[in-house]
């Protein structure tokens, strides 16, 4: 992709600062030098209109490697890291639809069929193509015509198929949910556990990461290996792992910091998890700045970041640590789920609290399987494990999703989302802990009182949108309320 000349360069100067702000100056200073961050992150967003050469609206053939699969079954989708585009070479990344054949990352393919730039939205109720596909890194898409495999040995197709034929002796149900959570893609309806709030267990993130660093790390422990050397192992794994399934954005973030909280010790360096969590922002959106727009960017660094400020808030307001976890996750993500979902589940507290145990024996089960299943004995041990515990979690899930409950509302808008996070920093606060130990019950009034102001005039500025289906007898009727009011007569031909 082209960029405007010496933005590059801009962008590295302050990056350097940043990182001198980190390691050679006091805690004031690193704030300071965090604007950079915030001058920097707009650099990027500089770049030309997405790469097209004048291949938009034309049929092109394209060949290249998998490098992500979105989702299985009939309706697959490819995130394609190009070689040859109608035989001249690229390095363009191209976003696939229309598969119908199942494929692996790292299968080296050749997709021919009609290459389109994506467009913006210009309705924000919609949804916005064009910061999608280069969320994705592409530089757009292709309606697949027709697809043929190509000759290919590379090792992240070995491994994929390795796991993939390992992960078939489970059950069906098993399977789904074990792709799911190891690799990032599979098939299965798992609708409970998105209304149930566990969705973030469908895909490979830093949860997935913080159970396989517990794990590798005191097996290493456990087989004698010293402390230093079982940590620099288990970083190598991690970082394996990550490159084998293709770097999301939850984990990349946990593999930043989990690598900086390693390292922190032979360097002398006191770790910060606030700064880790701004460095690894700062390495992930230098990467791709479009993954702002992507939500499991926003519900990955959204929940760290309310997890670490509002887990110690919680427990100096005597909330006991088992609860406090996930009640400050579940604070800090409402406002997204609400945005992107509609809708948000109060039991998901108690669902990470109760169900979670089973699917952590199941997901490093599994991982066991993958190494020792070929052991008779231990890899039937392994499974029954496995099995048993998948099973239990996803009853649990199901029956859990049925309660009541359940809060739907309109999607909120970026200005009420601001409103609710200055309204949890009141409540959270240090000063305001302080002023309310005697009179909490002002705390309660005075920030009820704001948020009840505040949240009309929003729904003045950004009315809902509302779409109701009128049956009038010929035909049906759509009336369409926003900001403007449209009816839509589908009667007779008369």
């Amino acid at each position: 992709m082209g960029k405007n000349f010496g933005t590059e360069y801009v962008f590295l100067i302050l990056c350097g600062v940043f990182f001198c702000g980190l390691f050679y100056w006091g805690k004031k200073s690193l704030r300071i030098a965090g604007l950079c961050f915030l001058v920097g992150l707009s650099l990027p967003f500089l770049r030309d209109p997405l790469w097209d050469d004048g291949f938009n609206g034309r049929y092109v053939k394209v060949e290249g490697r998998v490098e992500r699969v979105f989702q299985k079954g009939e309706n697959q989708k490819l995130l394609l890291q190009g070689e040859k585009m109608n035989g001249a070479a690229v390095r363009e990344k191209f976003y696939i639809r229309g598969v119908t054949t199942e494929y692996v990352p790292g299968e080296k393919i050749s997709v021919e069929g009609f290459f389109r730039s994506p467009r913006a939205q210009k309705n924000p109720y919609l949804f916005d193509e064009q910061n999608y596909i280069r969320s994705l890194g592409a530089a757009g898409s292709i309606q697949a015509e027709n697809i043929s495999s190509l000759e290919c040995v590379h090792w992240k197709l070995k491994g994929h198929l390795y796991v993939l034929s390992r992960l078939r002796e489970f059950s069906r149900t098993t399977e789904n949910l074990l792709q799911r959570s190891m690799l990032g893609y599979g098939e299965g309806d798992f609708d409970a556990l998105r209304e149930i709030g566990l969705a973030h267990i469908l895909a490979a993130s830093g949860f997935h990461l913080g159970l396989l660093s517990f794990f590798f790390l005191h097996f290493l422990l456990f087989s004698g290996l010293g402390k230093r050397q079982a940590s620099i192992w288990t970083v190598l794994v991690l970082w394996l792992y990550g490159a084998f399934i293709g770097f999301p954005p939850g984990l990349l973030r946990s593999l930043v910091m989990f690598t900086l909280l390693i390292f922190s010790v032979p360097f002398r360096k006191r770790y910060d998890a606030l700064d880790a969590l701004c460095i690894a922002a700062w390495i992930s959106l230098f990467i791709n700045p479009w993954w702002l727009f992507q939500p499991a960017f926003l519900l990955s660094y959204g929940g760290t970041a309310c997890l670490l400020i509002l887990y110690p808030a919680l427990q100096a307001w005597g909330v006991h640590k088992i609860l406090a976890l996930p009640l400050s996750v579940a604070l800090g993500l409402l406002p997204w789920q609400l945005h992107f979902f509609g809708q948000w589940n109060p039991w998901t507290i108690l669902a990470n609290i109760l169900f979670l145990p089973f699917f952590m024996v199941a997901f490093i089960g599994a991982f066991l399987y993958l190494i020792f299943g070929f052991i008779p004995l231990l890899g039937s041990i392994l499974k029954f494990f496995v099995e048993q515990s998948s099973g239990i979690f996803l009853i649990l899930s199901k029956d859990a999703a049925e309660l009541p409950g359940r809060i739907s509302t309109a999607a909120w808008n970026l200005p009420l989302i601001i409103v609710y996070f200055i309204l949890l920093y009141l409540l959270f606060s240090p000063a305001t802990r302080q002023w309310q130990v005697k009179k909490s019950w002002r705390k309660f009034l005075v920030t009820g009182t704001l948020f009840l102001c505040a949240a009309p005039c929003f729904q003045i500025l950004y009315p809902p949108f509302v779409l109701r289906h009128i049956a009038i007898g010929q035909g049906d009727t759509a009336l369409i309320q926003g900001s403007y009011n449209l009816m839509v007569d589908t009667g007779g031909e008369q």
